[in-house]
């Protein structure tokens, strides 16, 4: 099985998608947390972009975006 990394909004799965960090976690207040989230369409992109400081799931609900369900 191949693991991907899903989207952070719907958790469709993202599988071109790497996370990208500004260091290792040692040389700065970061601790290695990633630039951007995993997203997988314009869509989910819009709905992480509002309500910041609010869980993705908050967000995703606001949206009115299904949550992806796999079979």
């Amino acid at each position: 099985m191949i693991n991907y990394e899903t989207c952070d909004i719907c958790n469709k799965p993202v599988p071109d998608f790497e996370y990208e960090y500004c260091c290792n976690g040692y040389d700065c207040g970061c601790m290695a947390r990633p630039l951007a989230p995993c997203i997988c369409s314009d869509e989910c992109y819009h709905a992480s972009m509002n309500g910041i400081g609010t869980t993705f799931e908050a967000r995703r609900i606001a949206a009115g975006i299904k949550l992806y369900e796999t079979i």
